[in-house]
């Protein structure tokens, strides 16, 4: 169907990329908690277009992986006869993400806004930082679980309280 919103999400990553193409920056929200504490869900993200030549390790590139957006630094760069290759992880996950070739980086992460201040980049992340927003994401991996095994826990009392 037409205008259905799962065609709308797979034609996101295509329109942020073409508006970066015809006007070299984007603004666009960010949601999620892989970036913690550099980038946290709800700040807003100025993305400028850039070259694969002029990333660097450690810079927060916004790429996309089919239908799926993301903000995740950048922890290596390999050039091949093929292409270059970008290897990048959010700041809070134990993890590489799969290589991304050139083209799947659509630009660089140059500010934050968060509560109404502007960041500028570049957005460090000291092991202190790291340690945290991994930290962060082991607490919710956890928390999730106990969640998922507390609701099957209750969805079978209530079903030996009617059996009963």
């Amino acid at each position: 169907m037409q205008g259905c919103p799962q065609e709308l999400l797979s034609a996101r990553p295509g329109l942020i990329a073409d508006v970066l193409h015809q006007f070299g920056r984007v603004q666009l929200r960010a949601h999620g908690a892989s970036m913690f504490p550099s980038i946290r869900s709800g700040d807003v993200l100025r993305v400028a277009q850039c070259a694969p030549e002029q990333l660097g390790r450690g810079d927060v590139v916004l790429a996309r992986d089919g239908g799926r957006l993301f903000a995740h630094r950048v922890v290596s760069i390999w050039i091949s006869a093929d292409g270059a290759w970008i290897a990048t992880r959010g700041d809070s996950h134990w993890r590489r993400d799969p290589l991304l070739r050139a083209a799947d980086v659509l630009g660089r992460v140059v500010a934050v806004t968060r509560d109404g201040r502007v960041i500028d980049g570049p957005f460090p992340c000291s092991a202190a930082d790291r340690a945290r927003g991994l930290a962060l994401s082991e607490w919710t991996r956890i928390t999730r679980r106990i969640r998922g095994r507390v609701k099957r826990a209750m969805n079978g009392l209530k079903t030996l309280r009617r059996a009963g």
